[in-house]
């Protein structure tokens, strides 16, 4: 009979553990979503919304989706802009873009969609001196509308240093920018490459 008890006891007490033990996995688990491989496989997908998504969710990782940066860098020549946006976008918040990324993220600075120019000249300023070979491009796009966008790139001059010696005699007009952000930025800038 007390063994028969004990089994009554045991067999219950063993069950809730168990549905203890499962719910803490499941309330652990229940934020990480896909894996980064399995995001970055559909970086490939037909349909550009799933690229979009998964290009957004990368970013959501930060440095914990740096392997990544490689597919996020071919994602940027997508030919749609909400690609384009989200990886550009992704690459910032990983903070990883490699110097292999400059030459697309310098042609999107021309990109016809603002959040893609804006991404694009953000995370140029994070490369800093290894994105030496945007200086070209970085020196047009001190002309576009979007203020934001022009400081970012001002911004990314002063931290590529005296290998920005040739957008001086723009940056020296950006010190007369409507904005005053630009303005001061450009200060920076020109201290930063020597010519203030």
């Amino acid at each position: 009979m007390k063994a028969q008890l004990r089994w009554k006891i045991l067999v219950p007490a063993g069950l809730g553990i168990l549905l203890v033990v499962i719910i803490i996995l499941v309330v652990t688990n229940r934020g990480e979503g896909p894996s980064v491989s399995s995001l970055i496989g559909k970086l490939k997908d037909p349909d550009e919304s799933v690229r979009a998504a998964a290009a957004k969710a990368l970013g959501e990782r930060g440095g914990a989706a740096k392997e990544a940066v490689p597919a996020l860098g071919e994602a940027l020549e997508d030919p749609n802009a909400k690609v384009r946006h989200q990886a550009v976008k992704a690459l910032s918040k990983i903070g990883a873009a490699e110097k292999s990324a400059v030459p697309v993220l310098a042609a999107l600075l021309k990109d016809s969609d603002r959040g893609v120019r804006y991404h694009a000249a953000k995370t140029l300023a994070k490369i800093g001196r290894d994105a030496t070979p945007a200086v070209a491009a970085l020196t047009k796009a001190l002309a576009d509308r979007d203020p934001e966008i022009r400081y970012y790139v001002v911004k990314s001059l002063g931290h590529i240093g005296p290998d920005a010696q040739p957008a001086v005699p723009a940056l020296k007009e950006a010190l007369r920018d409507a904005d005053p952000q630009v303005r001061t930025m450009a200060a920076s800038a020109l201290k930063k490459i020597g010519r203030l």
